[in-house]
């Protein structure tokens, strides 16, 4: 695929050849490999890096992209809050590809255009008509951003950045009921938040206690640990992958240019302990395991997202790990677009996605396990910040 794919509007006739295929394969499974992309339309950065109201504002939205076989494509756009400020990890969909979850932690001021302010939205969409819709709306905390679902698809966690804690809801008939908080202490800043594959335990990224705190989850709620687990500086990105128990987690730095680090926490039993360190290029907001737990692709914001500074640089770009040793080792580099957040991989590890927030973009790159290459570049109308896949 080369060349720029255009995002068209969003009709029923184009969402109709999504709805189809999955009507056609039933719950349970996926004719089409679908990804997930909240795009943020109102937020701008100034020249320093600080993220302000947009002058320009275009309607948050998510997008389903499908890269089955070789192409991807972008079938069509709806219409839900969301927002960049955070990791991103604020998107969710479920394994049949037929709902999802969004949230937004951020909006711009009614009353004073150009100023952000909090926000603490959970929306639970849906995929499986002719317009995929909004079923359900809930508040979670104020700065609600990163989210995990329970393996069984029954309960949601958001960390709300602002707030220093954890929302919990239970899903029931796709409708979100709030049964409870978890505090995490203040100046904690929780940011990405990953269920392990047992379902009785989550782990939440605390960004201003350079550090992983480790929740219980029983009886439909969860606990805080007295174990944590020291990270690097300012944890905000995580990714867990069941095949090899492993967690990546991408710690941000002093946001000056500096090279930071990845930390890789084995989670294979009590107590869980960082196993490996990576020195990664500066920023690595965003990071992804393969499917199959064999690579990790690591993101560098690489100062794309602060033009005034002096260690400004024009593009992002991503770096793929091996991980089939005891000390993971880079593999392969690639230039990406400016302010890369989240990335997606194909089902088979083949492609990767790679959200350019200020691009309004996604690259898309073909990987063979050795080397990556840019094969095409998909436009989006809003700030791709966040994205999911059902594997």
């Amino acid at each position: 695929m080369k060349g720029i794919y255009r995002q068209g509007t969003l009709k029923a006739l184009i969402l109709g050849t999504i709805v189809g295929g999955l009507a056609g394969a039933g719950h349970g499974a996926i004719a089409r490999d679908l990804v997930l992309s909240m795009n943020d339309g109102h937020t701008a950065l100034d020249q320093s890096g600080k993220m302000i109201g947009a002058a320009h504002l275009t309607p948050d939205t998510v997008t389903l992209i499908d890269i089955t076989g070789d192409k991807a494509k972008i079938f069509g756009t709806s219409a839900v809050p969301g927002n960049v400020e955070g990791p991103p990890t604020a998107a969710w969909i479920s394994k049949d590809a037929s709902w999802g979850i969004v949230t937004s932690g951020t909006k711009v001021d009614p009353a004073v255009p150009g100023v952000l302010m909090h926000n603490a939205l959970v929306s639970l969409v849906s995929f499986d008509s002719k317009t995929p819709h909004i079923v359900s709306q809930a508040k979670a905390g104020e700065g609600a951003t990163g989210v995990a679902v329970s393996p069984d698809e029954t309960m949601l966690l958001v960390a709300n950045r602002f707030a220093g804690t954890i929302s919990i809801f239970h899903m029931q008939d796709r409708k979100l009921v709030a049964v409870g908080m978890v505090d995490l202490g203040g100046k904690s800043t929780p940011t990405s938040i990953v269920f392990l594959k047992d379902g009785k335990h989550a782990l939440v990224a605390r960004h201003g206690r350079d550090d992983i705190a480790v929740l219980t989850v029983d009886g439909g709620t969860a606990t805080l640990d007295t174990q944590s687990i020291p990270v690097g500086h300012f944890p905000v990105t995580m990714d867990y992958n069941a095949t090899t128990d492993k967690v990546a987690v991408g710690n941000m730095g002093a946001g000056k240019g500096e090279i930071d680090s990845v930390s890789i926490i084995d989670v294979h039993s009590a107590p869980y302990r960082v196993s490996a360190t990576l020195p990664v290029g500066s920023a690595p907001e965003p990071l992804k395991f393969s499917p199959d737990g064999r690579f990790l692709a690591v993101g560098s914001v690489n100062g794309s997202n602060k033009p005034g500074s002096s260690f400004y640089h024009k593009d992002g770009y991503l770096q793929i790990f091996s991980m089939d040793r005891d000390v993971p080792h880079k593999i392969t580099e690639i230039p990406v677009g400016a302010w890369p957040q989240g990335i997606g991989f194909s089902r088979d590890g083949h492609e990767i996605l790679v959200q350019n927030m200020t691009d309004r973009t996604l690259s898309v790159l073909h990987f063979d396990g050795v080397t990556a290459k840019q094969t095409g570049l998909l436009k989006l109308d809003a700030g791709p910040a966040s994205m999911a896949t059902p594997w």
